[in-house]
């Protein structure tokens, strides 16, 4: 019984999910192919707004694209830090990942990533 309790054990820590902080921490997103890359332009609004993520209710940067299009970003701006009452104009690379590659990913993280190039 206690084998069979320890191969159980093993087996489901062996599966464990990968959380969204290890997946930054350890880089995996190199390791994946790119669908698009783009620059824009962008303006993240002064505050941010109430949305609903995976783990419930949290705070999102908005943004608006130098062609008009509003969005909502969960998980912000990789290189970039938001201070609260300051709108900001953002040169942003918008990568798309191609999350059908044999590569772990968590769940809970969009396949669209930006990353600061520069502020304005």
């Amino acid at each position: 019984m206690k084998y069979w309790l320890l191969f159980l054990s093993l087996f489901f820590l062996g599966a464990a999910p990968v959380r969204a902080e290890q997946f930054y921490e350890q880089g995996h997103f190199k390791h994946i192919p790119i669908k698009s890359k783009q620059q824009l332009t962008i303006v993240v609004a002064p505050n941010p707004v109430d949305c609903h993520g995976a783990h419930g209710l949290q705070k999102c940067l908005s943004i608006t694209s130098d062609d008009g299009k509003k969005d909502t970003l969960y998980e912000g701006i990789h290189g970039y830090t938001h201070k609260n009452g300051q709108a900001a104009t953002l040169l942003v690379e918008r990568v798309e990942y191609d999350f059908t590659a044999d590569v772990p990913i968590p769940q809970d993280i969009s396949s669209i990533h930006y990353y600061l190039i520069s502020t304005k």
